[in-house]
């Protein structure tokens, strides 16, 4: 099952030129637009993959001009996409843990905060036409999978790397 909340490291900061608010952090093998200065290397923080539901709280506000969604299978929240600002591409979110009082400050690397936050994943929507029901507006010939990303998981990456070179 997919880790669609997690306490992960910030592994690299990067500027954007150009951008006098926002930075990018590297975390797992994403990269996330972030504002400037909220982060440093090797800070622990709560990473949101991309294709979450966040519920509605003060801390997902920021985002809802961008990202509010009411339907009648999901309910009310805010859908987590890939989006791009300032031309670069950003993969999930990422916030401090400090904006969570519900999770301990000296929380581990790895944990999943999925439930603890409420956060599920987003269903597409099916709706039934003349034609048949229609999932969404993905082609058919574009398959759909519920597994766990290569980038949230750098070990079977590394892992892969030493055995090519055996």
């Amino acid at each position: 099952m997919r880790k669609l909340a997690s306490i992960q490291r910030i592994w690299q900061i990067t500027p954007i030129e150009g951008a006098d608010r926002i930075e990018l952090a590297n975390v797992l093998g994403w990269q996330c637009v972030v504002n400037k200065g909220q982060f440093q290397p090797m800070d622990l923080a709560v990473y949101f993959e991309i294709d979450s539901f966040l519920p509605i709280r003060d801390e997902f506000e920021f985002m809802r001009a961008s990202s509010y969604r009411k339907t009648d299978i999901m309910g009310e929240g805010f859908r987590l996409r890939t989006m791009k600002f300032r031309g670069q591409i950003s993969q999930g979110l990422l916030l401090p843990i400090s904006q969570f009082s519900e999770i301990p400050a000296d929380i581990e690397l790895g944990v999943d905060v999925t439930e603890l936050l409420g956060v599920r994943k987003w269903e597409i929507e099916e709706k039934v036409t003349t034609g048949g029901t229609v999932i969404g507006t993905l082609p058919i010939d574009v398959p759909h999978t519920d597994e766990t990303r290569v980038q949230a998981e750098p070990e079977l990456i590394r892992r892969r790397k030493f055995l090519d070179t055996l």
